[in-house]
């Protein structure tokens, strides 16, 4: 989903909406042309735009008070569009507290107002009042959900211990260490290694111990081994790694924006744990002129005070027992991404990227400083770190301007042998949406732009490459023109997507993975959850068996963001259900 939800760095989340928005449009309206007249991809020559949806998602960085438009302002900063935020003091009501105001430090905005909690939905099923058992052992307060037919009403016993009984408040947070200095830059050669996964995980696997858990939660299995690749599938010490996670893209700046009190730090994770989420994609990047939480300040200089937020962010999701994916840096201007590189290196934009040698070594000098940094925090090396799945090239990369996919496959091949040989007890991925050039490899779908080739990115070819691990795949069928009704067309659509990238990625011996997913902006809880319930069937069902799938996006009460796509715990109880069938049964404990 990049496209829409990493709020633009300049501004507000609700800024970047809008701005998602038009290129949505601008992506929606050549596709239904190619639809009407049988046209190819169109090229977007000398820009960005395509069908189906960009810019950039994740909400900005940005730090200090923002506007507030048509509702309170978010404590910290974050506008409020249509909808107020918990300030100065409201408690979360069965959910993470927000004492002090549920604050949006660092820019993040409520827009359209809450999504509606609670209520009973009954999806093929007739739901039971008073409650009865929830089918993967979560248990939710208010609201029912019939799904095949059980249902949860009025809060239903946990079996596994993952209670959707709202979220609480972090139970530990531990402090970062400030540092003034800027590290020197740390060059690499581009080494190339075998193509493998670790070889083997024995040895560092020491036996299930449990992690740090929020009371009243089932803790997680403590980080004792690498997650490794057999083939198309993951394994954590010799068994099965097959898992739902979801995103929490702020944590490396939210790590810095509150130093010695890391409440939206603390309590996202701890809803991880609460939810059985054992793993979190986050932003490793951090280039955004202006932000307090900046990483690389300039080409080659790297502000520690950034470094250590990234330091903590990882220390606390492993002593929690979750694992993080590292996206390394972004096709969109959210915190910096390829279009600083561009202008330190006086090129035109992202797109330059690909053939831009500059740039790339600015990927690679980066890269490599942090496979030679020992986390202050840890005191771990990063290149030795279990708690780090995989390392991801970059979010969403694209060239609508490109004649072809070929730059685009070609950079990614350069980019993960390299990562493979500084990092070789990680796994290497990609971090891109999934989108295909080759219309025959898929099946039916009701808008066919993201397989038209209309952004030149290959996954048919990708997937093929030497040194990748895991192959990217995300899903945002609104902002892709695809269809958000009926019910069996949203059913066929998600399918065909994840039916497709299974079976290149088997073929290939790859692992594929859902990185991201959302139905539609805005969506009720109560709609939204029988069609998740759908998608995660089919990606955890005996035809797919998908190893790891993440939504976006989970958010802490205390953060009082939602970007229209945010599971919050204590409100989405619909929502929530459905994740925890998927996500209890499967953590790793």
């Amino acid at each position: 989903m990049d496209s829409f939800i990493r709020g633009k760095r300049s501004g507000s989340l609700s800024d970047f909406k809008e701005h998602r928005m038009t290129k949505t449009l601008y992506r929606i309206l050549p596709i239904g042309l190619v639809v009407l007249f049988g046209c190819g991809g169109g090229n977007g020559s000398g820009g960005t735009t395509a069908s189906g949806g960009s810019s950039a998602k994740g909400g900005s960085s940005g730090t200090g008070g923002t506007t507030a438009s048509g509702g309170n302002s978010a404590a910290g900063g974050g506008s409020s569009t249509g909808g107020s935020s918990a300030t100065g003091g409201s408690s979360a009501t069965g959910g993470s507290s927000a004492t002090g105001g549920s604050s949006a430090t660092g820019g993040s905005s409520v827009r359209g107002g809450s999504l509606a909690a609670g209520g009973s939905l009954a999806t093929g099923g007739s739901s039971v009042a008073g409650g009865s058992s929830a089918t993967g052992g979560s248990s939710v307060t208010g609201g029912s959900l019939a799904t095949g037919g059980s249902s949860v009403t009025g809060g239903s016993s946990s079996t596994g211990g993952s209670s959707a009984t709202g979220g609480g408040s972090g139970t530990a947070d531990a402090g970062d260490a400030r540092a003034t200095s800027d590290a020197g830059d740390a060059g690499g050669s581009d080494v190339l290694k075998a193509d493998s996964s670790p070889s083997s995980d024995a040895g560092s696997c020491k036996g299930a111990t449990a992690a740090q858990a929020p009371s009243g939660a089932t803790p997680f299995r403590a980080i004792d081994g690498f997650v490794t690749r057999n083939g198309s599938e993951l394994s954590l010490c010799g068994q099965p790694f097959q898992v739902l996670g979801t995103n929490l893209y702020y944590l490396q700046s939210y790590s810095v924006y509150e130093a010695g009190n890391l409440r939206t730090v603390a309590d996202g994770l701890d809803d991880a744990v609460r939810m059985s989420l054992p793993v979190v994609r986050m932003w490793a990047y951090n280039a955004s002129v202006g932000d307090g939480a900046i990483i690389e300040t300039a080409a080659g200089k790297y502000a520690e005070t950034g470094l250590v937020g990234l330091d903590t962010a990882i220390a606390e999701a492993k002593k929690r027992g979750i694992r993080v994916i590292l996206t390394l840096t972004n096709y969109w201007t959210d915190y910096g991404g390829l279009a600083q590189y561009a202008k330190w290196a006086g090129a035109t934009g992202a797109q330059d990227f690909y053939t831009n040698t500059t740039m790339q070594g600015y990927f690679k000098d980066y890269a490599t400083m942090l496979s030679q940094r020992t986390n202050t925090v840890t005191k771990v090396a990063y290149k030795d770190e279990p708690a780090i799945l995989a390392w991801e090239i970059a979010n969403e990369l694209r060239c609508p301007s490109c004649a072809d996919a070929s730059p685009v496959t070609a950079t990614i091949d350069t980019l993960s042998k390299f990562l493979k040989s500084i990092f070789p007890n990680q796994l290497i991925a990609d971090g891109g949406e999934g989108m295909d050039d080759t219309p025959s490899n898929w099946g039916t779908f009701s808008n066919n732009y993201p397989v038209s080739g209309w952004e030149r990115t290959s996954f048919s070819n990708m997937v093929k490459l030497t040194a990748l691990d895991m192959a990217s795949y995300h899903y945002y069928p609104a902002d892709w023109g695809m269809a958000v009704t009926p019910t069996a067309t949203v059913s066929s659509d998600a399918q065909a997507w994840i039916d497709g990238h299974a079976t290149l990625a088997k073929a290939a011996g790859k692992v594929a993975y859902w990185g991201e997913f959302g139905y539609q902006r805005g969506a009720t809880d109560a709609v939204r959850a029988p069609i998740y319930d759908d998608w995660l069937a089919r990606f955890f069902g005996a035809t797919d068996n998908g190893a790891l799938s993440m939504f976006w996006q989970l958010v802490p009460q205390s953060r009082g963001a939602d970007d229209g796509f945010a599971c919050i715990l204590g409100r989405d109880t619909n929502t929530v259900v459905v994740f925890e069938k998927y996500s209890v049964s499967r953590a790793p404990r």
